[in-house]
């Protein structure tokens, strides 16, 4: 009895479905569109493929979802763009209606599809020789040319980007609620983009040269109130939000119409510091910010500004406590404005750092 009181029984996950015939390398993405009961799936190579989601056919699971599509045959859609320009999808978004769905490759193009026929909609490319090109034209032709120094380092930091993984690459694609726009960051910053127009209608962050957004997340509810103790006020007003992470950047950061209600600033550092950092505030000496010189005529106290100029406080510092000072003339003398010392030659002339 009592081991039967203790006994655990044991849980098992049946396997529902395996799907072994649709891709021939591994799949990275999948978008399901709820209005057609139909996903869209992607692969390392490329490869993008429609496939039913009806669980009440078992038989139909899987296939080709030919009530969903106009076309019949992939060749008469778009739907080899990837595989033909040699790339895969890192980010996949679908319109709340079903209609339309984009994907961020790799190469850095970010391409909208009908969902009906396959069909390519729109293509924008983000890739650094775009960027090149478009920061040689005319500042009136280019409203968001940057200076030199600021276009430098954001393709600096483009180019260590480019170094990293496919799968790390920032790549994320949003559509807002309306599916009127597309979302999805870029080196100047977060595009909101009209696809109907094919207008950029927001740049996001522009101002944010030292971040590069990546990941994104939209919130496009309403925020007065709380549906825990049932105070949300239903006749707010919608208050979107967009959630985004930064390359390099351990905290996330909000993109709203709403002004922070603190006056302590908008940024709110709660990440914990990493250990490299603590490392070297631990290593690192303190420097004074005070000194005495002990002359024959008595000694005299300054006042040093390790913040202001730490090299030069440094300089100075490693220098008295070597004895380089020891015994040197005051080699120059203005009654009522200066005095100069220093120099081991004792003209001016001589000295080291």
């Amino acid at each position: 009895a009592a081991a039967a009181a203790t006994a655990t029984a044991a849980t098992t996950t049946n396997l529902r479905h395996e799907l072994s015939d649709i891709h021939t390398k591994p799949v990275v993405l999948m978008v399901y569109n709820k209005t057609y009961n139909v996903v869209v799936s992607v692969d390392r190579g490329g490869a993008i493929e429609y496939w039913s989601a009806n669980h009440e056919k078992l038989g139909e699971f899987g296939s080709f979802p030919q009530h969903a599509v106009t076309f019949e045959y992939k060749v008469d859609t778009d739907l080899y763009e990837l595989a033909k320009n040699k790339t895969t999808a890192t980010s996949i978004a679908l319109s709340n209606d079903g209609s339309l769905w984009a994907i961020m490759g790799a190469d850095r193009k970010v391409r909208i599809f009908h969902f009906a026929t396959g069909k390519l909609h729109r293509v924008y490319d983000e890739s650094m020789a775009t960027y090149h090109a478009a920061q040689k034209q005319d500042g009136n032709k280019n409203k968001y040319k940057l200076d030199a120094i600021d276009f430098g380092r954001r393709m600096a930091r483009e180019r260590e980007i480019e170094k990293l993984s496919t799968a790390a690459t920032p790549s994320s694609v949003l559509f807002d609620d309306s599916g009127k726009f597309l979302i999805f960051p870029s080196m100047l910053g977060v595009k909101i983009i009209n696809i109907h127009d094919n207008k950029l209608a927001r740049l996001l962050g522009w101002v944010e040269s030292n971040l590069r957004f990546t990941t994104m997340a939209l919130y496009q509810g309403r925020s007065v109130g709380d549906i825990a103790t049932n105070t949300r006020n239903l006749d707010a007003d919608i208050d979107p939000t967009l959630f985004c992470c930064a390359h390099k950047q351990e905290r996330f950061y909000m993109f709203t119409r709403r002004e922070p209600e603190d006056d302590g600033g908008r940024d709110v550092f709660n990440e914990r510091p990493k250990r490299s950092l603590l490392a070297a505030q631990i290593s690192k000496p303190t420097i004074a910010s005070d000194a005495t010189i002990h002359t024959t005529m008595g000694d005299v106290r300054i006042k040093l500004f390790p913040e202001e100029c730490p090299k030069t406080v440094e300089n100075f510092i490693t220098h008295a406590r070597n004895n380089y000072y020891n015994n040197i003339l005051f080699h120059r003398v203005i009654r009522g404005f200066m005095v100069q010392t220093g120099d081991p030659l004792g003209d001016g002339t001589g000295g080291e750092s």
